[in-house]
C-alpha cells in the first residue's frame, strides 16, 4: 500500500516542526546582541533593519521588539517583515508589559512561520508611536546579528505621520536600528 501525503497534511507537519524546535530552545536570533548604540525613542516612526538570507533558507517562527532592561514594555508594539516587493509577508504584535516571551533582552510574539529565501532581501521593523517612551539603539553602535544574513542597512521611515507600522525605506549602509528582531530556524538540508 502506497500512501499519499496531502498538501496541507506537509505543511501542518512542517508547522509542528517550527514549532517543536522554537520550544526546544534551538530557534536562532536575528539580533545576537544589541551591543551599543545611542538609546533614543522611536518618535514616531518604524525603524529596523534590511538585510539578505545567506546560503539556507530561514524559518521565522516569532517576530520580537528590545526591552531595555527586560522589565516590560510601556506600548505595544507591531512588529513586521517585508519582503524587496514590499509586500508585508509577516506581521505580529509584542503586547505591552511582560506579555511577550523574553529571550535575551527581546520580548517575541510567535506567528505562523514564514520562510526566508535565500539570497534574497527583506526589512524588518518595529512601530513606535511618537508618546511612545521604550527605548531603542540607534544606528550608531555595534550590534552582534546572526551570520546567517549580510548586508544590513539600518532603516527607518521617511516621516513620522504615518501613524502606523509601514516599510522603512531610508537607509545607513552597515548599521542596524536595534528594536525589533525574530526568532527562525534554518532547515537542515533534506
Amino acid at each position: 500500500m502506497r500512501f499519499r501525503f496531502s498538501p496541507h497534511y506537509v505543511a501542518a507537519l512542517v508547522l509542528l516542526g517550527a514549532v517543536l524546535l522554537a520550544s526546544q530552545g534551538l530557534a536562532a536570533t536575528f539580533v545576537v546582541a544589541p551591543d551599543s548604540g545611542s538609546l533614543r525613542t522611536g518618535d514616531g516612526f518604524t525603524l529596523g533593519s534590511s538585510f539578505t538570507v545567506g546560503s539556507s533558507n530561514a524559518l521565522v517562527t516569532s517576530l520580537g521588539a528590545w526591552d531595555n532592561g527586560s522589565d516590560g514594555l510601556n506600548f505595544a508594539k507591531p512588529v513586521a517583515i517585508w519582503d524587496s516587493s514590499g509586500n508585508m509577508i509577516a506581521s505580529a504584535t509584542v503586547g505591552s508589559g511582560t506579555a511577550g516571551t523574553l529571550v535575551g533582552e527581546f520580548r517575541y510574539a510567535s506567528i505562523p512561520p514564514v520562510t526566508l529565501t535565500a539570497g534574497q532581501q527583506y526589512t524588518v521593523g518595529v512601530y513606535y508611536s511618537a508618546t511612545d517612551p521604550d527605548q531603542l539603539h540607534d544606528h550608531t553602535g555595534a550590534p552582534t546579528m546572526s551570520s546567517d544574513f549580510t548586508g544590513y542597512v539600518a532603516t527607518f521611515t521617511g516621516s513620522n505621520t504615518v501613524g502606523s507600522i509601514s516599510k522603512p525605506t531610508g537607509g545607513t549602509t552597515g548599521a542596524a536600528y536595534i528594536g525589533p528582531s525574530f526568532q527562525y530556524v534554518v532547515p537542515e538540508p533534506t
